[in-house]
């Protein structure tokens, strides 16, 4: 990666706050106000991001066709069996319920 000092300084500032690090180091060669609205359009990126993992993690399983439904399903088992090989335990080791999240819906 080819960083000018800008860029870099603006990865700097970026990081302390996501950090929370307040105040903010001050760049002599960085005109504040791009600062700032480089700093809100990083922020405003980021909720939008959330919002949108938000909203897919809130769908309704129930208004899904039942291919979709189907496929969802499969997927949510193999999901299931990969954590469960990742972390060693075998399916017979499990009882029913056990390990269950609030968005399994079979």
């Amino acid at each position: 990666m080819d960083f000018q000092p800008p860029d870099i300084a603006l990865q700097i500032l970026k990081i302390e706050r996501a950090l929370g690090l307040e105040p903010l180091s001050e760049f002599s060669e960085l005109d504040p106000e791009w600062v700032n609205s480089e700093l809100n359009s990083v922020e405003d990126i980021q909720l939008a991001r959330e919002e949108y993992i938000d909203r897919s993690d809130n769908f309704d399983v129930e208004q899904m066709s039942p291919e979709e439904r189907a496929e969802y399903e499969q997927l949510k088992r193999e999901e299931k069996q990969a954590e469960m090989e990742a972390l060693g335990v075998e399916e017979s080791e499990v009882e029913p319920g056990q390990g269950q999240k609030e968005t399994d819906y079979w």
